[in-house]
């Protein structure tokens, strides 16, 4: 028995498994810490729940069976023209099981989380140029490292003259998002299918090192239909670096129809989204939104890359060591990883931004880590001859303590804000008036009434829960959203600006606020306890 709870100790199952603890802590707490009667929905940050919006067509007809149309459109007859492998498969779970779509997410997300943390390890080993020693330490610091954004934060905060604990507060003022962006790795293993991404993109890669090209070519071509930021950056990568290992190292061991294939999936994937979806009116609208400066500066990635920058800068740090790195595949491909991704992210200096964060999400900084790895090796091996006992246990405690900060602290603000339950928390939580309410519009029947709702987050939640499509809903993802918006207050203040609220409406009003002001034209058809 010591025997096999040693050797599943050893596991890098095991490891996989402690490493994804904070994340499913973090989901514990979400689904635990809520009053009686209220329901966590398992959509932590609020673009979750459009996926599965998005998975909810493949349920109510929005689809030819393959694809599945915008459910943010108020037309219920518009064209089937988006597909994702995730979101079919979801949605086919979801219409087989029945499960809770917020719990069926979540499970998706931590499965897909553990396999991205085991291929994460199998990289890891391959970037290490030795062997010898264990890799726990190095396994939690690049799952879990960060830079120095929070110290950033605070010392920005303090410098203003705030107190401690406004200093805190803004602490991750230069974490774009407040940290939702992910400059490192580990986050990202929070949400879902960034769990699912990762796990493409990096299983791709152990794929290539292996050269196993055949298997990672599929799970390119994958990921290239499943996202069209974390695909073009990934495609944009190997090709860049096999086209370096057949025409510049001379390299047989790539064949030559890897670079081929890459670049005409990369094709395919920029025709698709910058000439074939553009053909429907309502994407074309969706773009135009789209088009935000959503951009990061210096004050953000230079605390955000300094620690692993400063690693791989040591590894490199003559013109012998970098010919060394240089010398392997592996080598090379880091070195171009962190250069592409690292331009894709700060794209907005030589072409029109196309919200270049969100090529963020912790690429740059992993492939600096991994590029960095033989330098911790070789500092541990350093401070273990020039310091004894206590003074090296010091300096390695401060060390990890430094480098795991940011997350440490970044999830330590979202653990609090769900045991508090402060507004700073992202999370949609439903009291049992919402639930009833969602259970009644379930019960209308025939017929496809467009949803209108004071509350914009009860008309968002609606397309997860009901059948029913909303006017206004996701503030990014519905067509026209402005123009919605500004047309919904007037509804709710007597006053119909867009000729669609003439038609047939469920319309969601709290009473206790102020009467709803065309009540004389309606049906009282559910009321909650609480007179919505």
């Amino acid at each position: 028995m010591h025997a096999m709870l040693k050797k599943a100790l050893r596991s890098p199952w095991t490891a996989a498994a402690l490493l994804m603890l904070p994340v499913a802590v973090l989901y514990g707490s979400h689904f635990l810490t809520h009053a009686t009667g209220a329901w966590s929905t398992g959509f932590i940050q609020y673009d979750q729940a459009y996926y599965m919006a998005n998975a909810r067509e493949y349920q109510d007809g929005g689809t030819d069976g393959l694809r599945y149309a915008l459910p943010f459109s108020s037309n219920y007859h518009n064209a089937p023209i988006h597909f994702q492998p995730q979101i079919a498969l979801l949605g086919l779970l979801w219409k087989v099981t029945g499960f809770d779509p917020g719990r069926l997410f979540v499970a998706f997300g931590l499965i897909c989380g553990l396999l991205c943390v085991r291929a994460c390890l199998a990289l890891l080993g391959h970037a290490r140029e030795r062997s010898d020693r264990g890799i726990g330490l190095l396994a939690v610091l690049f799952l879990w490292g960060g830079g120095l954004l929070v110290v950033f934060g605070l010392i920005y905060g303090i410098a203003q003259g705030l107190g401690t604990a406004s200093a805190w507060d803004g602490a991750f003022r230069f974490d774009p998002g407040g940290g939702w962006w992910f400059l490192n790795l580990g986050r990202n293993l929070v949400l879902p299918l960034e769990a699912y991404y990762h796990l493409l993109f990096f299983g791709s890669i152990v794929l290539v090192v292996r050269q196993h090209y055949r298997s990672a070519f599929v799970v390119l071509a994958l990921l290239a239909i499943s996202h069209p930021f974390t695909g073009v950056g990934a495609l944009l990568m190997l090709l860049a670096w096999s086209m370096v290992e057949r025409w510049w190292v001379r390299s047989k061991a790539v064949p030559l129809w890897f670079p081929i294939s890459i670049a005409l999936i990369l094709a395919l994937v920029l025709v698709q989204h910058t000439v074939l979806l553009p053909q429907d009116a309502e994407h074309r609208i969706l773009m135009d939104q789209w088009k935000l400066p959503w951009t990061e500066q210096a004050i953000n990635f230079v605390p955000a890359y300094a620690l692993v920058g400063s690693l791989a800068v040591i590894r490199l740090r003559s013109l012998e060591r970098s010919r060394s790195a240089m010398g392997t595949p592996l080598g090379r491909l880091l070195l171009i990883w962190a250069v592409v991704w690292f331009a894709l992210e700060n794209h907005e200096l030589f072409m029109e931004a196309h919200q270049p964060l969100h090529f963020t999400r912790g690429y740059t900084w992993s492939a600096l880590f991994l590029l960095g790895v033989p330098a911790l090796d070789e500092l541990s091996a350093w401070s273990k001859q020039q310091w004894r006992g206590s003074v090296r246990i010091i300096a390695t405690v401060v060390l990890v303590a430094v480098l795991l900060l940011d997350n440490a602290a970044w999830m330590g603000r979202q653990y609090q804000a769900l045991y508090t339950d402060s507004a700073s928390s992202q999370a949609f939580v439903l009291d049992r008036d919402r639930r009833d309410l969602f259970n009644a519009l379930n019960d209308l029947g025939t017929g496809q009434p467009l949803l209108v709702a004071e509350d914009p987050n009860v008309a968002y939640l609606a397309m997860v829960y009901t059948p029913l499509r909303s006017y206004y809903s996701h503030h990014s993802n519905t067509p026209h959203a402005k123009q919605c918006r500004e047309a919904l207050g007037a509804f709710f203040d007597g006053r119909i600006t867009d000729p669609i609220l003439n038609g047939d409406l469920v319309v969601v009003a709290y009473e206790r606020e102020r009467p709803f002001v065309f009540a004389g034209r309606a049906e009282r058809g559910y009321t909650t306890a609480t007179s919505t």
